[in-house]
């Protein structure tokens, strides 16, 4: 009989051992809750970060295909706040648009509302400024 009893005993403690206890379940929640606070802003700041790259390497594109175009006779070598779209000419008596040339889009990627594309300036000493338009602030080069 009481080789039974320890029988029964034993088949009840191992049958409540098989899940999780209420105190390990919310040490498991607590633990995911901390990683989330801290890998959100996180996540974040690395988003922000690649959409300023995009942008620097779309402004790096846009500089080199106006300097091709300045060399090649195609696009006059003086553009103020000048549209990637409509460039003047060498001749300054129509617009070309290297907007064919680039890979990807020309929309910025940072602050889109702000931003609402890139601008391309070509001082007297043949240097190449590209901004964003909207804001005007300078996305290439860097300083």
């Amino acid at each position: 009989m009481n080789q039974l009893l320890l029988k029964k005993s034993n088949e009840i403690s191992k049958r409540k051992k098989k899940g999780f206890t209420l105190v390990e379940l919310i040490i498991v929640i607590a633990i995911i809750a901390i990683l989330a606070a801290i890998a959100i802003p996180k996540f974040g700041e690395i988003r922000t970060s690649a959409n300023e790259r995009a942008d620097l390497a779309t402004a790096k594109n846009i500089a080199t295909v106006v300097a091709a175009e300045i060399a090649s006779n195609t696009i006059s070598d003086t553009q103020t706040d000048a549209d990637p779209t409509s460039l003047t000419d060498f001749a300054g008596t129509g617009t070309v648009s290297i907007a064919t040339q680039i890979d990807g889009s020309l929309t910025p990627k940072n602050n889109p509302g702000t931003n609402t594309g890139f601008t391309i300036t070509v001082s007297n000493h043949g240097n190449i400024e590209v901004d964003y338009a909207g804001s005007g602030t300078k996305v290439y080069p860097q300083d």
